[in-house]
Order: C-alpha cells, then sequence, then structure tokens
C-alpha cells in the first residue's frame, strides 16, 4: 500500500469510526434508558391497573350487598327455604351482576337467575380463592348459553344457611378500558391453551417474553385463564428513533465531507511526493540541472528549495570528485606506467654495460657479444614501444558512439574473427535474447567480447568458451564462461589494476579497457570462478544507457 493510501485510510477511518461508535453509545444506550423507563412505567401501570381493581371490586361487592337485600332475592330465598323452590324467582333484573344463583350447604344449585340448567347442580367455586382474596372476591370461568366468560364471582352467605353465588363478566367493555389505563395490548388465554412461560407468573412483575415487556392482570394457574397485558413502547422511541436518524444523516454528511477533503489534501500532496520522486530520479540518473519546483507555497516548497540546494551542492561535489578521481588515476597509473617502464630499461642498461666493458677489454667473442646486446637492446625497446602505445592508445579511449544496433550482426562479426574456433565448438556464441536492436557501440562492444574471448582461449591449449546473450529485467546480459583454470586470487582481490597480468607477454590492460567499455556504457562488470570450475565474467547493460 502506498504512502497516499495509507492517509487516504487512516482519514476514513478516521471519519468513520468516531461517529459509528458515538452513534451505537447513543443507541444502545438510549434503548437501554427507554428499555428501563419502559419497565418501570408497566411496573407503575401494574400498580396502577391494582388500584383500579380495588375500586372496582368494592362497588361490584355494593351491588352484590344490594343484591341480597332485595325484595327478588329476599322472596326466593323464603320460597326456597320453606321448600318451594319450583316457585322461587331470580328472574328480576339485578343491576351490575351478571349471573346469579342460590346455593344450600352443599353447593346444589336451588335457582338460578339465567341458568335453569344448573339447578339441582353442584357448582364448585374455589374456596381457595374465595378466602384468599380479601375483598371476598376470585377470578373464574363461568358458562351459559353463549359460552364461557371470564369473571370475577363470590359467595355471599343469606339466612338459614343459604347462599348468594354471583358475580360480573369480564367483557371487552372491561379489557378496553384496562388497556387504555395501563396503555397495553390485552389478550385472552385459557390454561389449557397457555404456553409455559405464564405459568407462576406474578402480577407485580413485568417480564421479557420475546422482547415485549409482558405482565399478568387477570387470572392465574387456578383460575383457568391468564389475562395477559403486552406493554406499548415509550412514546418517546419515535422521537428517539428521529433523533438517532439525524445524528446518522449528520455523521455521513460529516464522513463525506472528510474524505472529500482527505481526498484532495492527499492529492495534492501526492502531487508534490510524485513532484519530488522525479527529481530524484533524475539525480539518480545523474542530471543535476534542473531545479525542482513546488506547485504551491509551504513545507513542500520549502522542501523543494533544499532539495534544489542540495542538487547545486551534489553537483559541486561530483565535480570535484571527478577531477581528484581523475587525478587519483592518472596518479596510479602513471606508478603503473613507472614501474612497467624499468622493467625494459634494466636489461637495455646491463646490456650496455656488457658491451662497452666487452669493448674495453677487446674480448675476442666481441662480434657475437655485440650482436646479442643489441638484439636484447632492440626487442625491449620494441616492448617499451608496445606498452606506451597501448598506454597512449587506452588513455585516448573515445565515449561510445551510442546507436541502434543488432545483436546477431555483432555476434556474426565476432564469428568472423573466430571462425576457426566456431567451427571446432571451441567457441560457442548463444544469443537468446527477444530483441531486434539494442541501444550501445557495437565496435566498443565487439573489442570487450574480443578481449574477454582471447584471455580465455589463452588459458590454455584445451580451453573452451561460451558466450550467451540475453535479456534481463531492465537491459542486456552478457556472461562469458570457460572451463580453463579460472582467475588467479591476485586477480580478483585487484580486479581491474592496470598492468596485472600473469601472461607472459601480457600488458594488463585488457581488463581494465573492458571495463571502462562496460561503465562509458552504464553498466556493471563483475570477474567470478564457476563452482564447476573456470572462469565467468558477468556484464549487465542497462536500457538507458544513453
Amino acid at each position: 500500500m502506498t504512502f497516499t493510501s495509507r492517509i487516504r485510510t487512516y482519514l476514513l477511518l478516521t471519519a468513520t469510526v468516531p461517529p459509528l461508535i458515538l452513534m451505537a453509545v447513543i443507541y444502545y444506550h438510549g434503548i437501554g434508558e427507554m428499555n428501563r423507563s419502559d419497565r418501570v412505567t408497566a411496573v407503575e401501570n401494574l400498580r396502577r391497573l391494582e388500584m383500579f381493581n380495588h375500586t372496582y371490586l368494592v362497588s361490584l361487592n355494593g351491588l352484590v350487598e344490594k343484591a341480597a337485600e332485595s325484595d327478588a332475592v329476599r322472596r326466593a330465598s323464603l320460597r326456597v327455604r320453606s321448600g318451594d323452590t319450583r316457585r322461587a324467582d331470580l328472574s328480576a333484573p339485578l343491576t351490575g351482576l351478571d349471573f346469579w344463583e342460590l346455593t344450600d350447604s352443599n353447593m346444589t344449585v336451588l335457582a338460578s337467575h339465567h341458568r335453569p340448567g344448573l339447578v339441582g347442580q353442584h357448582v364448585q367455586p374455589n374456596i381457595d380463592l374465595l378466602q384468599a382474596n380479601s375483598r371476598g372476591f376470585f377470578e373464574t370461568i363461568e358458562y351459559d348459553l353463549s359460552g364461557a366468560h371470564t369473571a370475577f364471582a363470590t359467595l355471599m352467605p343469606l339466612e338459614g344457611g343459604i347462599s348468594l353465588y354471583t358475580g360480573a363478566y369480564l367483557d371487552t367493555a372491561y379489557y378496553g378500558l384496562v388497556s387504555e389505563l395501563i396503555n397495553a395490548e390485552t389478550r385472552l388465554v385459557m390454561a389449557d391453551e397457555a404456553a409455559p412461560v405464564y405459568t407462576g407468573m406474578n402480577r407485580k412483575k413485568v417480564y421479557d417474553i420475546d422482547g415485549e415487556l409482558t405482565g399478568l392482570i387477570a387470572g392465574g394457574d387456578r383460575s383457568g385463564f391468564y389475562l395477559i397485558a403486552g406493554f406499548r413502547p415509550s412514546g418517546e422511541r419515535p422521537l428517539f428513533t428521529s433523533i438517532l436518524r439525524i445524528t446518522g444523516l449528520v455523521a455521513l454528511a460529516a464522513v463525506l465531507v472528510a474524505i472529500l477533503l482527505g481526498w484532495y489534501i492527499t492529492g495534492q500532496a501526492k502531487k508534490e511526493v510524485e513532484n519530488l520522486l522525479s527529481a530524484t530520479a533524475r539525480v539518480a540518473e545523474g542530471d543535476f540541472s534542473t531545479p525542482v519546483m513546488a506547485y504551491e507555497e509551504g513545507e513542500f516548497s520549502q522542501l523543494a528549495d533544499s532539495f534544489s540546494e542540495m542538487m547545486l551542492r551534489l553537483r559541486n561535489v561530483r565535480q570535484k570528485l571527478a577531477v581528484s578521481e581523475k587525478i587519483a588515476a592518472w596518479q596510479v597509473m602513471g606508478r603503473k606506467v613507472a614501474h612497467e617502464i624499468k622493467n625494459p630499461l634494466t636489461p637495455i642498461a646491463i646490456s650496455a654495460d656488457d658491451l662497452r666493458r666487452s669493448y674495453h677489454e677487446r674480448q675476442p667473442d666481441f662480434e657475437q657479444i655485440l650482436l646479442q646486446t643489441t638484439s636484447t637492446i632492440t626487442a625491449e625497446v620494441r616492448r617499451l614501444t608496445q606498452l606506451l602505445d597501448q598506454f597512449v592508445g587506452f588513455a585516448r579511449m573515445k565515449p561510445p558512439a551510442i546507436t541502434e544496433s543488432s545483436i546477431d550482426k555483432l555476434l556474426k562479426d565476432v564469428t568472423a574473427l573466430y571462425r576457426r574456433e566456431v567451427d571446432s565448438e571451441r567457441l560457442i556464441l548463444t544469443n537468446n535474447s527477444r530483441r531486434n536492436q539494442y541501444r550501445l557501440d557495437p565496435d566498443q562492444i565487439k573489442q570487450l567480447l574480443v578481449n574477454l574471448i582471447k584471455n580465455s582461449l589463452e588459458a590454455g591449449e584445451d580451453v573452451s568458451v561460451s558466450v550467451t546473450i540475453e535479456d534481463a529485467p531492465h537491459g542486456l546480459r552478457l556472461l562469458i564462461e570457460d572451463n580453463g583454470p579460472g582467475f588467479a586470487d591476485e586477480i580478483l582481490d585487484n580486479r581491474f589494476e592496470p598492468y596485472l597480468s600473469r601472461k607472459e607477454k601480457g600488458s594488463g590492460l585488457g581488463l581494465v579497457i573492458s571495463q571502462r567499455i562496460v561503465h562509458d556504457h552504464g553498466g556493471t562488470i563483475e570477474l567470478l570462478n564457476r563452482p564447476e570450475g573456470g572462469a565467468g565474467v558477468l556484464i549487465l547493460l542497462p536500457d538507458n544507457n544513453g
């Protein structure tokens, strides 16, 4: 990942993560607070319902007492006690009560208001519930011709061991009033249809069932039914949802603005960085003349000015180093030339001294000594002349004339020079490059190959040489290998020092000239000894070699 991509990623994370965390905190904290508020409200509503039921049962108890004292109940009770049950009439309406029967001490129905089928039957009110309820009412299920009804029922004793069994149905009006009072949806569940979660519910507690706050408002495990309330969410939830939605939109807008602003800033920074990278590449290629100009004022402008100043200093330092290197190189070369010149001068001086001494001593074989000494002097002078010619030739080497050249033609020219070695397969030339043309100086590269091939062939009569040219990732690769004795340690340690040769008639300039040619082409040259035996020279010529 690039530096610009990392900056943009960091900006994106910086712009998105805090709003997301804030929204998550607001959401979960708000939801939690509303859930707690809804639970507290539900508990308060259950308490309000308990107070309502208390008031309702008090009023219902008043109706029961009024019914017990009514003329219709008294007359019916009197006839029942006298044994005239057929004439016991409870048809007179008792306002506010839905059913009423007269029973004896065995709970046998003696007379009924609108359920004549119960006369002579036993009713079984839940005495435990009746005794447990301080108001004298219990919740039960009553039946008539229209079906089953949930009801508040009570058993009120009358004179003569007779009791009034009466109560009121919990009708839709009651359910609606309760739903409005406690802000809940009510639903009636019969005991034989109830889920296990309703068993053992406490009327004073609120339960979370399937994500809904639920409470028991009537009935129970022993009543035969459960009247369940599903409390509605707080009215603040839509407001909270709206606030959360607005916060999300504002956060999204902030994120978009941050992304666009970050994209613009990093784009400008990328232009400045690419400008500096381009300048760095030019410096790497040796161009110290082009100044760096920033697109805008500020830190990048100061950096560009500093870079331009550094380029100017590097150019001056490079020029000074180049002069120093040339002076040092020529000093080394001068010492080497002086050393090499001393070698032929010594035998010349010795031969001259022998000739003069023989002349003064009138040696009888003076003529033979004269011929030998003059021959020695002539050979050493010729050797000295050849040495100086090679040195002058090296010093006068021209820069390469880089042109689009054919690799195949270059190898054909080398083959023509070594036709006998190629035919005998002592020299193998291979071109694996896919390029038809390459930028180089064909004459200098041919001289380079000839020097290296000549060195390898002269390493021994049975030595064979291979030259392979192939494409490299960013240039051309030349590999010259032989199966000779390899380079001496002295050569590998000192590498391209002039006049360093182990051959009897070697000048020591072959590898130096080769290095000079490769260097002028902008490439690299490496000497090595092959693991399987023999010497190797690896040359890399770059694409951008002029």
